[in-house]
């Protein structure tokens, strides 16, 4: 596996995946890891404030939900980066590549 396509498929394992992805990309400003940068960033946030929101309902049905969700979202991501593909996940791809643009 080469290091862009590496770079793309990390940055969907959390927090510490989309740092460590910016730190690879960071010489080289590649487009690709960039597309899925942005990806995964959106998903994180969301899947963390949603988690925060979760926080005073403590809700363990909500939590499943939201894990469900981000692993499903993830695993999507993962599999277009894995195929040399720039398509966006479903329902958030396009937001990801507008709000985050300068990243």
């Amino acid at each position: 596996m080469n290091k862009i396509k590496f770079g793309a498929i990390v940055s969907y394992f959390g927090v510490i995946g989309i740092i460590f992805s910016k730190a690879i990309n960071s010489e080289e400003k590649n487009e690709f890891i960039n597309f899925h940068f942005r990806q995964a960033f959106l998903i994180s946030i969301i899947i963390l404030s949603l988690n925060f929101f979760n926080l005073g309902l403590d809700n363990s049905l909500f939590r499943t939900i939201i894990w469900s969700i981000s692993i499903f979202l993830k695993c999507i991501g993962i599999f277009y980066a894995y195929n040399n593909q720039q398509k966006n996940i479903p329902l958030l791809g396009e937001y990801a590549q507008k709000w985050f643009k300068n990243l």
